[in-house]
């Protein structure tokens, strides 16, 4: 299993939550006030920014970056390298594309690729 000693919490372990069954791969790092719920698969150098929630089963490839106050709900794919700005919630069972800069909400089961951000599909 990899090792949580590389996970970096910001200001300390005050008022972050991870969950059971987590995986967290090296150099992620997780802000204030954040939640992780249980079976998250958070991959390499994720930034993880202040007041966000990973819901369950969601999957971040590497490089992702979410700005504040972002809501990823239940079983979400996302892409290498995708941003968010803050406040930004993607509905569930969405799948991002790698590089991709959200924007704006994403909603349930859609797929979103591009900058900004263009949903593809929604079913």
């Amino acid at each position: 299993m990899y090792s949580l000693l590389l996970l970096r919490i910001k200001h300390g372990y005050q008022s972050v939550s991870v969950g059971k069954g987590v995986i967290l791969y090296p150099g992620v790092s997780i802000n204030y006030e954040s939640v992780i719920e249980d079976f998250v698969i958070m991959n390499m150098n994720c930034a993880i920014g202040h007041n966000c929630t990973v819901s369950k089963f969601s999957s971040l490839a590497p490089g992702v970056n979410l700005a504040g106050f972002t809501f990823i709900e239940e079983a979400v794919n996302v892409g290498i390298g995708v941003s968010t700005k803050q406040n930004i919630r993607i509905g569930k069972h969405s799948v991002i594309g790698g590089q991709t800069m959200i924007i704006n909400d994403v909603l349930p089961e859609s797929k979103m690729v591009g900058v900004p951000g263009k949903i593809i599909k929604h079913d």
